[in-house]
């Protein structure tokens, strides 16, 4: 199992900002903050440290081996 999180700007949803893995685990560690790699997990990608004050993000939770999934929008 494999559980994925990225965070993207809602503006191009295509180009992950930052992103943490739990390969093997298939458990992400409540609360996924964004720039901190929760214990059991690793980070994927940096691209944008800070997220922006005003500019709106989409954080995704999926479960890579199977189907579930969820994903919410916010604004920082």
């Amino acid at each position: 199992m494999y559980s994925a999180s990225p965070w993207v700007g809602t503006s191009d949803p295509a180009v992950p900002v930052w992103g943490i893995a739990a390969p093997g685990t298939d458990n992400i560690s409540s609360p996924a903050t964004h720039g901190a790699t929760p214990t059991g997990a690793i980070q994927t990608f940096s691209v944008e440290t800070t997220l922006t004050s005003g500019v709106q993000y989409r954080v995704t939770v999926a479960k890579i081996a199977g189907s579930d999934f969820g994903f919410t929008d916010f604004t920082p």
